[in-house]
């Protein structure tokens, strides 16, 4: 089972991953070269029937003020 606290953006590099969504969600399958949105608050079950390799971003919905601050303060 995966809660995701954050959202996750994944980019699957070997192996395969099927996914299946909590409840009566959707089932996915995703390979190399798939890449998958994952919002903060879905729960997921994952079955891995070949080795996954993966990069992921995770991100704080809605920005970071504090990032947003700086950015003004230095004019970035």
């Amino acid at each position: 089972k995966v809660d995701f606290a954050l959202d996750e953006i994944v980019h699957i590099l070997e192996g395969e991953v099927i996914v299946h969504e909590d409840g009566d969600g959707d089932t996915y399958t995703l390979r190399a070269g798939d890449a998958a949105y994952f919002p903060m608050g879905l729960v997921t079950h994952w079955h891995v029937p070949r080795f996954v390799r993966k990069f992921f971003v995770v991100r704080v919905p809605g920005g970071n003020p504090y990032v947003a601050r700086v950015r003004q303060r230095f004019a970035i």
